[in-house]
């Protein structure tokens, strides 16, 4: 299944490794939200200068509502990305299919429980099937670095809570998912 997968893909390469630094991006600017908010609550906290605080007090939401811009630009870019390239597979394919249909002799279509009006529905709904498969890769280009990201600043934060927080968590989502 992955080597037809990859088949596809492997003509689009230069767009889904641009699609992937892109999802990084949007993976690192959803994490990076996270540090500018607990240094923005750091400074209500513990005031040091009034000049200084008056200053952050207005760069960082600014910032955090900058890199938030960031990231859903980014995360468009790629849902849009990954559906062009969808598209195109699919195209290909149908283009495929379509060619092969025409080569094949009549009494394929005669011998054939299907018309051939059933065969190119068939066609037309596989196909879209695989593109929706390539539509869902987008999930898997960002969501990884997120959660990489995040966990990280966890660990540097406080890394027995953050260890203690991913022991528990298969543990609570089996209660959850046995009572919902």
């Amino acid at each position: 299944m992955f080597e037809i997968f990859w088949w596809d893909i492997k003509k689009h390469l230069k767009t889904v490794l641009i699609l992937v630094g892109l999802g990084a991006l949007a993976g690192l600017a959803k994490a990076s939200v996270t540090p500018l908010i607990q240094r923005f609550f750091k400074h209500l906290e513990y005031p040091n200068t009034p000049e200084l605080i008056s200053n952050e007090l207005i760069l960082i939401p600014i910032g955090i509502a900058i890199v938030w811009v960031l990231a859903n630009l980014f995360r468009y870019l790629v849902n849009r990305g990954i559906s062009l390239v969808s598209e195109k597979i699919a195209l290909d394919l149908r283009q495929k299919l379509l060619s092969s249909y025409l080569k094949a002799p009549m009494s394929y279509f005669q011998n054939n429980d299907q018309n051939s009006g059933g065969l190119i529905s068939h066609m037309l709904n596989d196909i879209l099937v695989i593109q929706h498969g390539h539509s869902r890769v987008s999930d898997l280009l960002k969501e990884p670095v997120t959660l990489i990201l995040s966990l990280s600043y966890l660990l540097y934060l406080n890394w027995q809570f953050t260890l203690f927080l991913v022991a528990t968590l298969p543990i609570s989502l089996i209660i959850i998912s046995k009572f919902s």
